[in-house]
């Protein structure tokens, strides 16, 4: 009979994991097998939309300053991340907002605070970046929304978006 597996320890039990803002330049061949996981896990139409990942947009994104990325680990291993594009959108252009593209966290390390962690702890940072809003649009994981809704997010059509900083 197969053993259930055990989810992860509490993070806050876990004084080896360590959150912080890096360069998509100086991580992206971490997040080279990550990105993969993430797109096979999420990809609703693989056979019309092959993995081709535009590296040189993200480059020039970051470059731009219109890039972040958030990630979580342990020792040199990136258990999870969370990346932004940080501008200001069509309907508001005097107001910087950052939208989440990708948030993963290694299925191994499911079940734990580590995604909560990487949805709340990048906020000092993307208000350091001037971001007014953070905005998720989950594609189609109701867990997420509720994580989401925990963190403060209020949900606005499919999308969920909270004011950051003081209002």
């Amino acid at each position: 009979m197969e053993q259930p597996q055990r989810p992860p320890p509490s993070d806050l039990a876990r004084p080896d994991l360590t959150f912080q803002w890096e360069g998509y330049a100086a991580v992206y061949r971490q997040l080279a097998e990550p990105l993969r996981a993430y797109w096979r896990e999420n990809e609703p139409h693989p056979d019309v939309a092959p993995y081709d990942p535009d590296f040189d947009l993200y480059f020039n994104l970051e470059t731009d300053g219109r890039l972040g990325v958030f990630t979580g680990r342990r020792g040199d291993l990136i258990l999870g991340f969370n990346s932004f594009f940080i501008s200001t959108t069509f309907a508001r252009r005097s107001v910087v907002t950052a939208v989440a593209d990708i948030l993963f966290v290694r299925p191994s390390e499911r079940g734990g605070s580590l995604a909560r962690r990487l949805v709340l702890e990048p906020e000092a940072g993307l208000i350091a970046r001037r971001a007014r809003f953070a905005r998720y649009t989950p594609s189609s994981s109701a867990r997420l929304g509720v994580l989401l809704e925990r963190c403060g997010y209020a949900r606005k059509g499919g999308d969920y978006e909270k004011v950051l900083g003081d209002v």
